[in-house]
Protein backbone atom coordinates (compact mmCIF):
# COMPACT_ATOMS: atom_id res chain seq x y z
CA UNK A 1 0.00 0.00 0.00
CA UNK A 2 1.27 3.44 -0.94
CA UNK A 3 0.49 6.57 1.09
CA UNK A 4 0.21 9.89 -0.78
CA UNK A 5 -0.87 13.41 0.21
CA UNK A 6 -2.38 16.16 -1.88
CA UNK A 7 -0.64 19.40 -0.92
CA UNK A 8 -0.89 23.01 -2.05
CA UNK A 9 1.63 24.01 -4.68
CA UNK A 10 4.35 26.45 -3.67
CA UNK A 11 4.28 28.40 -6.95
CA UNK A 12 0.50 28.37 -7.68
CA UNK A 13 -1.99 28.78 -4.79
CA UNK A 14 -4.85 27.42 -6.94
CA UNK A 15 -3.05 24.15 -7.64
CA UNK A 16 -2.73 21.06 -5.44
CA UNK A 17 -0.09 18.44 -6.22
CA UNK A 18 -0.11 14.70 -5.67
CA UNK A 19 3.55 13.69 -5.75
CA UNK A 20 4.34 11.30 -8.59
CA UNK A 21 0.76 11.36 -9.92
CA UNK A 22 -0.24 14.87 -11.01
CA UNK A 23 -2.12 17.96 -9.93
CA UNK A 24 -5.57 19.49 -9.53
CA UNK A 25 -6.18 23.17 -10.26
CA UNK A 26 -9.37 25.06 -9.61
CA UNK A 27 -9.28 28.35 -11.56
CA UNK A 28 -11.70 30.12 -9.21
CA UNK A 29 -12.84 29.09 -5.75
CA UNK A 30 -16.55 29.16 -6.69
CA UNK A 31 -16.34 27.16 -9.92
CA UNK A 32 -17.63 23.62 -10.38
CA UNK A 33 -14.76 22.80 -12.76
CA UNK A 34 -11.27 21.61 -11.93
CA UNK A 35 -8.34 21.11 -14.29
CA UNK A 36 -6.33 17.94 -13.72
CA UNK A 37 -3.02 16.91 -15.22
CA UNK A 38 -0.73 13.94 -14.71
CA UNK A 39 3.05 14.09 -14.51
CA UNK A 40 3.24 12.56 -18.01
CA UNK A 41 1.17 15.42 -19.51
CA UNK A 42 -2.35 13.99 -19.81
CA UNK A 43 -5.04 16.57 -19.03
CA UNK A 44 -8.70 16.41 -18.03
CA UNK A 45 -11.48 18.71 -16.88
CA UNK A 46 -13.49 17.47 -13.91
CA UNK A 47 -17.00 18.92 -13.66
CA UNK A 48 -20.14 18.53 -11.55
CA UNK A 49 -23.64 18.35 -13.00
CA UNK A 50 -27.08 18.01 -11.52
CA UNK A 51 -28.44 18.94 -8.15
CA UNK A 52 -25.69 18.77 -5.51
CA UNK A 53 -23.26 17.26 -7.99
CA UNK A 54 -25.23 14.06 -8.53
CA UNK A 55 -23.19 13.39 -11.66
CA UNK A 56 -19.51 14.20 -12.00
CA UNK A 57 -17.63 13.85 -15.24
CA UNK A 58 -14.05 13.84 -16.47
CA UNK A 59 -13.44 14.95 -20.05
CA UNK A 60 -10.19 14.85 -21.96
CA UNK A 61 -8.74 17.75 -23.97
CA UNK A 62 -10.98 16.80 -26.93
CA UNK A 63 -14.17 17.02 -24.86
CA UNK A 64 -14.69 13.24 -24.74
CA UNK A 65 -16.02 11.86 -21.46
CA UNK A 66 -13.46 9.41 -20.04
CA UNK A 67 -14.87 9.18 -16.53
CA UNK A 68 -18.30 9.45 -14.92
CA UNK A 69 -19.33 9.19 -11.28
CA UNK A 70 -23.01 8.80 -10.44
CA UNK A 71 -24.34 8.88 -6.90
CA UNK A 72 -26.78 6.22 -5.81
CA UNK A 73 -29.41 6.27 -3.08
CA UNK A 74 -31.01 9.11 -1.19
CA UNK A 75 -27.89 9.89 0.85
CA UNK A 76 -25.60 9.95 -2.18
CA UNK A 77 -22.82 8.28 -0.21
CA UNK A 78 -22.47 5.32 -2.60
CA UNK A 79 -22.17 5.28 -6.35
CA UNK A 80 -20.53 3.94 -9.47
CA UNK A 81 -17.46 5.32 -11.13
CA UNK A 82 -16.67 4.45 -14.73
CA UNK A 83 -13.16 5.29 -15.92
CA UNK A 84 -12.15 4.50 -19.51
CA UNK A 85 -14.64 1.64 -19.74
CA UNK A 86 -13.89 0.04 -16.35
CA UNK A 87 -16.59 0.26 -13.66
CA UNK A 88 -15.76 0.68 -9.98
CA UNK A 89 -17.90 1.05 -6.87
CA UNK A 90 -17.50 4.11 -4.65
CA UNK A 91 -18.49 4.41 -1.03
CA UNK A 92 -18.22 7.26 1.44
CA UNK A 93 -17.48 5.67 4.79
CA UNK A 94 -16.45 6.47 8.33
CA UNK A 95 -16.80 9.55 10.44
CA UNK A 96 -14.11 11.27 8.39
CA UNK A 97 -16.13 10.67 5.21
CA UNK A 98 -13.35 8.88 3.40
CA UNK A 99 -14.03 7.83 -0.18
CA UNK A 100 -13.29 4.23 -1.10
CA UNK A 101 -12.95 3.01 -4.69
CA UNK A 102 -13.31 -0.74 -5.07
CA UNK A 103 -13.64 -3.45 -7.67
CA UNK A 104 -15.00 -6.94 -7.03
CA UNK A 105 -15.19 -6.20 -3.29
CA UNK A 106 -11.50 -5.23 -3.04
CA UNK A 107 -10.69 -1.66 -1.95
CA UNK A 108 -8.18 -0.21 -4.41
CA UNK A 109 -7.99 3.38 -3.19
CA UNK A 110 -9.02 5.24 -0.05
CA UNK A 111 -9.11 9.05 -0.06
CA UNK A 112 -9.40 10.90 3.25
CA UNK A 113 -10.08 14.67 3.07
CA UNK A 114 -8.66 16.95 5.72
CA UNK A 115 -11.20 17.87 8.40
CA UNK A 116 -10.39 21.59 8.47
CA UNK A 117 -8.93 21.84 4.98
CA UNK A 118 -11.00 19.69 2.61
CA UNK A 119 -8.75 20.40 -0.37
CA UNK A 120 -5.91 18.52 1.34
CA UNK A 121 -6.43 14.82 0.85
CA UNK A 122 -4.48 11.77 2.05
CA UNK A 123 -4.59 8.66 -0.11
CA UNK A 124 -3.91 4.99 0.40
CA UNK A 125 -3.38 3.13 -2.88
CA UNK A 126 -3.19 -0.57 -3.58
CA UNK A 127 -0.01 -0.59 -5.68
CA UNK A 128 -0.77 -4.02 -7.14
CA UNK A 129 -4.01 -2.70 -8.73
CA UNK A 130 -2.14 -0.62 -11.33
CA UNK A 131 -4.63 2.25 -11.20
CA UNK A 132 -4.50 4.91 -13.91
CA UNK A 133 -3.17 8.26 -12.65
CA UNK A 134 -6.25 9.99 -14.06
CA UNK A 135 -8.50 7.72 -12.02
CA UNK A 136 -6.47 8.50 -8.88
CA UNK A 137 -6.84 12.24 -9.51
CA UNK A 138 -10.57 11.87 -10.22
CA UNK A 139 -11.13 9.94 -6.97
CA UNK A 140 -9.12 12.56 -5.08
CA UNK A 141 -11.28 15.30 -6.55
CA UNK A 142 -14.46 13.36 -5.65
CA UNK A 143 -13.28 13.22 -2.04
CA UNK A 144 -12.57 16.96 -2.04
CA UNK A 145 -15.97 17.92 -3.40
CA UNK A 146 -17.81 15.55 -1.07
CA UNK A 147 -16.13 17.11 1.97
CA UNK A 148 -16.84 20.64 0.68
CA UNK A 149 -20.55 19.81 0.41
CA UNK A 150 -20.55 18.39 3.93
CA UNK A 151 -18.77 21.50 5.23
CA UNK A 152 -21.30 23.79 3.53
CA UNK A 153 -24.20 21.80 4.97
CA UNK A 154 -22.73 21.93 8.47
CA UNK A 155 -22.10 25.68 8.22
CA UNK A 156 -25.67 26.40 7.13
CA UNK A 157 -27.30 24.49 9.96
Amino acid sequence: MAELSLTRSVDDPKRYDLLGVGSLRRPRWYTRRTQASTVDGQEWTFMERGLWGSERTATDSYGTAVGVHRRRGWTGRDGTLTWQGHTYETRTAGWKLQTEVSSDGRVLLTARPGAWRPRRVSLTLDETAGLDDGLVLFATWLSQTEQEYRSMAAASS
